[in-house]
């Protein structure tokens, strides 16, 4: 009798386990993400101008939301001078699972001329996505002298 209680108990462990692995979804874990993430350019407009001298519009705000499905690896905003030469560069790497992340900077110059700011984001699958915008500074001059001298 023993036995008959060892064999019906081990034949029903055997049909739970087999019945729960058929219901199971299985993942191959062998296919990729392939989803890229998505990101949204709140500022600048393409085209924007802004100046080199102290007062309204002396800096651009750069400001982007980076969206993904699975997770953000890093969020990264980058501003080169017409030459091609960076004049700013910041990234920021996720410590944690992160789907969607708002980031926001200021960038000012003293050097007239166009910039291109390019925003990127990645996910933890390697996929990215980038979007650009391009502005200007220009050099101006006080507006505000009220010494009245000509």
């Amino acid at each position: 009798m023993k036995i008959n209680r060892l064999f019906a108990f081990f034949s029903l462990m055997s049909a739970i386990v087999l019945l729960n692995s058929c219901t199971k979804a299985q993942e191959d874990p062998f296919t990729e993400e392939t989803n890229p993430p998505t990101l949204q350019v709140i500022l600048p407009d393409d085209g924007d101008v802004f100046y080199t001298s102290e007062g309204p519009r002396r800096q651009a705000d750069l400001h982007f939301i980076a969206m993904d499905d699975i997770t953000i690896d890093y969020v990264q905003i980058i501003v080169e001078n017409s030459a091609g030469q960076e004049a700013y560069n910041r990234r920021i790497t996720m410590r944690e699972t992160t789907l969607t992340y708002d980031m926001f900077r200021n960038f000012s110059t003293t050097e007239a001329g166009e910039y291109t700011v390019k925003y990127l984001v990645a996910d933890t699958a390697g996929n990215t996505a980038e979007a650009e915008r391009t502005i200007y500074f220009e050099d101006r001059a006080p507006t505000d002298d009220l010494s009245g001298e000509n």
